[in-house]
């Protein structure tokens, strides 16, 4: 789905269309943002998450795709899977879940 329509958004980890972008703003408007607290190491203490309002969401869209298009390198969901399990798991499992996904992709 990569191409001059979509663009990266850090905010989502993905490419979106501008579309896209902008249902996933309303559901937010509609649902609320679950927040919650994260560890700030520069204070040492949990700290609320905050959301961002209706109005920066849409100037962060409108500013995403008036931008140029700037290519990401985006890691595999499989990549990430395997990395944080493969210290659980045995390295022929791995290697057998990597030769299946390269069997099903040609």
């Amino acid at each position: 789905m990569v191409d001059q329509d979509t663009r990266y958004w850090d905010r989502v980890g993905m490419y979106v269309t501008k579309e896209f972008a902008y249902e996933w703003m309303d559901k937010i408007k509609e649902t609320g943002a679950a927040l919650g607290k994260y560890y700030d190491d520069d204070i040492e203490d949990y700290v609320e998450g905050s959301s961002p309002t209706p109005r920066s969401l849409t100037r962060e869209i409108e500013d995403l795709f008036e931008g140029e298009y700037v290519a990401k390198e985006v890691s595999l969901i499989r990549d990430v899977v395997i990395e944080g399990l493969k210290d659980k798991i045995p390295k022929t499992r791995v290697q057998k879940i990597n030769l299946d996904i390269k069997e099903q992709s040609v």
